[in-house]
C-alpha cells in the first residue's frame, strides 16, 4: 500500500524527533522547549488533529456531485478509518495511529502552512482532485509565516544611534489652522 500513497510532506528533524521519539521518553510535567516552534509532539497533535478534520471536511464538502449534509457527516465519520490506512501505508506505528497523523499534520501546518496540508490530504483522499487543489481551488491568501528554522528577532540598531523622534506630532503653531497639512522636519 505504501507505493499507492503520495509521499508525506517533508518536515524538519526537530519535528520528527517530537513526533516519533521525544514523546515516549518525556516525563509528565516536563516543560515545553521555548526555543522550539513546536513545543512538543502533543501540541502538534492537538493542532494537527483539528487541521486534519478541517481539511478532510473541506475536501468532502467540495466533492462533485455535492454531498448532502448527512452524507458529508457520514463521509467525515470515516476519517479514523482513512487515518488507519494512511498510517499503515506510511508504515508508521499502529499503536499511535491517530496521534502520529495528527502530530505530522500539525508539523506540516506549522512548517509549510494550511495549503500544504490541504494539498497533501486532497491527494490522499481523492488523487484526481489533487491537481485542482494545487491550482488554487482551496487557496488561502498568502501570508508570511515564521518558519521552524527561523527565529523571531528584531534588528538591533547600530551603535551610537540617536533616539527616535517622538511618536506624537508637536502641537500646531498658533498661526496655522487645525485643518492645514504640514510636515515637521526632524
Amino acid at each position: 500500500m505504501a507505493s499507492e500513497l503520495v509521499p508525506a510532506p517533508q518536515i524538519d528533524g526537530e519535528a520528527m524527533l517530537e513526533i516519533f521519539v521525544h514523546r515516549p521518553i518525556k516525563f509528565t510535567g516536563m516543560p515545553l522547549n521555548p526555543d522550539s516552534p513546536y513545543g512538543d509532539g502533543r501540541r502538534l497533535a492537538s493542532i494537527g488533529g483539528t487541521t486534519l478534520e478541517t481539511a478532510y471536511k473541506l475536501i468532502c464538502f467540495n466533492k462533485r456531485p455535492m454531498l448532502t449534509a448527512e452524507a458529508l457527516e457520514s463521509e467525515v465519520s470515516r476519517l479514523p478509518e482513512q487515518v488507519g490506512k494512511w498510517v499503515e501505508g506510511y508504515e508508521w506505528r499502529e499503536k499511535e495511529t491517530r496521534y502520529l497523523v495528527d502530530a505530522y499534520v500539525g508539523a506540516v501546518l506549522i512548517g509549510e502552512g494550511f495549503q500544504a496540508v490541504l494539498n497533501w490530504i486532497t491527494a490522499l483522499v481523492d488523487p484526481s482532485a489533487a491537481q485542482s487543489a494545487q491550482q488554487g481551488q482551496y487557496s488561502e491568501p498568502p501570508s508570511k509565516r515564521l518558519r521552524p528554522d527561523q527565529q523571531m528577532s528584531f534588528p538591533q540598531p547600530p551603535p551610537n544611534v540617536h533616539a527616535p523622534h517622538p511618536l506624537h506630532s508637536p502641537p500646531l503653531p498658533m498661526h496655522m489652522p487645525p485643518s492645514a497639512t504640514y510636515f515637521v522636519a526632524g
